[in-house]
Order: C-alpha cells, then sequence, then structure tokens
C-alpha cells in the first residue's frame, strides 16, 4: 500500500514531462511551417500564428517556456496584425521582437515578459496587473489608461506613454526620460529609475494618504496629486478604495 501514492506520483510526473514534450516539438515545427509561410504566404502565416497562439493560450497546463508562442507574437507585430482583447495571463515570452504591436485592451496579467521588445507598441487600456516586464525595450509605447497595479516594470521607458495609467503599488526601474505620466495614479509607486526628468511627476496623482516612494534624490513630486483633474479621474475608485 505505502507504493501507491509513489507510483500514481511517478505516473502523474511523467505524464506532464510527456505533455510539456509534446508541445515543445509540436511548437517547434509550427515554427518552422510557419517561418516558410512567411516567406510565401503572408496572410496564411498570419492565421497559422494566430492559431497557435490561441492554442497555447487556451492550454489549462501551459510549458513554462513556448517557442512557437514567441514566434507567432512576433508573426503578429512584424505584420501589424491586432491582437486586442487577446487573453496572456500567465504567460511567459521572452527574447520576442514585438516592436509596434498592436494590442489595445490585451490581458497580461501576471505575465512574465522578459527581455523583448515592446519599442513604439500600442497597447493602450491593456491590463498587467501583477506581470513582470524586465530587461525589456519600451521606448515610444502606448500605455494610456493601462493597469500595472502591483506590477514590476524595469525597462527603457524612454518617451513611453502612461496617460492615466493605473500604477498603484507598482515597482518602477529603468530609463523614464521623457515619459508621459499625466494624471496616471502613482499611489504608493516605489520608483528607482536609472534615469529620468525631475518633473517627470509632477502632474501625475495619488491617493490621499498613500504617496509613491520616490528613492531618486532629483525627482520631484506630484505638484497637485489630489486636484480636480486628479479627483476627477481617480475620485470614484479612492472613494471605493477607502470604504473597503
Amino acid at each position: 500500500m505505502s507504493d501507491q501514492p509513489n507510483r500514481r506520483r511517478s505516473l502523474a510526473d511523467s505524464t506532464f514531462i510527456s505533455s510539456w514534450t509534446t508541445t515543445l516539438l509540436a511548437s517547434i515545427a509550427t515554427v518552422v511551417a510557419l517561418f516558410y509561410l512567411i516567406h510565401d504566404r503572408r496572410d496564411q502565416a498570419d492565421i497559422a500564428a494566430w492559431t497557435l497562439l490561441q492554442g497555447y493560450l487556451q492550454q489549462e497546463h501551459r510549458a513554462p517556456y513556448n517557442v512557437g508562442q514567441d514566434f507567432a507574437f512576433e508573426t503578429l507585430a512584424q505584420h501589424g496584425v491586432s491582437i486586442n482583447n487577446l487573453d496572456a495571463h500567465d504567460a511567459y515570452i521572452s527574447w520576442a521582437n514585438l516592436h509596434d504591436l498592436v494590442g489595445p485592451l490585451a490581458i497580461f496579467t501576471r505575465a512574465r515578459l522578459v527581455q523583448i521588445d515592446l519599442s513604439n507598441a500600442d497597447l493602450r487600456s491593456a491590463n498587467f496587473e501583477g506581470a513582470w516586464v524586465l530587461e525589456s525595450k519600451c521606448r515610444g509605447a502606448d500605455f494610456s489608461w493601462a493597469n500595472f497595479r502591483g506590477a514590476r516594470l524595469w525597462c527603457d521607458f524612454q518617451d513611453a506613454n502612461f496617460h492615466r495609467a493605473n500604477l498603484r503599488r507598482a515597482y518602477l526601474d529603468g530609463d523614464i526620460r521623457g515619459a508621459n505620466f499625466y494624471q496616471a495614479d502613482i499611489s504608493e509607486l516605489s520608483i528607482l529609475p536609472r534615469l529620468s526628468n525631475g518633473d517627470v511627476f509632477k502632474d501625475s496623482c495619488y491617493r490621499p494618504g498613500h504617496p509613491p516612494y520616490i528613492q531618486h534624490a532629483k525627482i520631484d513630486p506630484p505638484v497637485d496629486p489630489q486636484g480636480k483633474d486628479c479627483i476627477r479621474q481617480w475620485g470614484k475608485e479612492w472613494a471605493a478604495l477607502e470604504a473597503q
């Protein structure tokens, strides 16, 4: 009787490994097929990339890394195919060139985006709550109205747009020179950028009693963090948080 749980565990482990290996081999085969389609039939390549991406993202148990998924993202980004409303929660994406990605309202909650290129991407109103975006290029990206609550961000954000974005309790590092944080909610945001303008947060907002943690002597706090414009934008959410 004592061997039965171990036997079950062994079977479960071997099943997972077999599933993971099958997924990896299938994704590599799909990448090869996509490579030839891109050079021959672009529309079919886009359809194949979208199908591959949806298939991966809808799996209940995903492999921790999937080369086919990254290649599919790259294909869609480079061809200008919009991924708006795509649900990529918990995804792991690395070393992908997603320059000019079009993805308003995309969902990347708890995702891990590592060493990717999101330069000039359109990610307005995207949801990055709890996500990690690390060692990446995000120069000129548009994150207007996006949700970064609790996210960890370490990127080149030069000239990026965080207009009215939610950055509550997030961690921000990297280069934020020229970035726009107009009416962004930076309540309890940990700010430790390597490079920045001193007045980059002058028009930002934060909840009363919940200022950002500015760990850079040359960065000034917001000028009027609970002014009428901030209250108009965030007042209802702040009141709801206070009532909890």
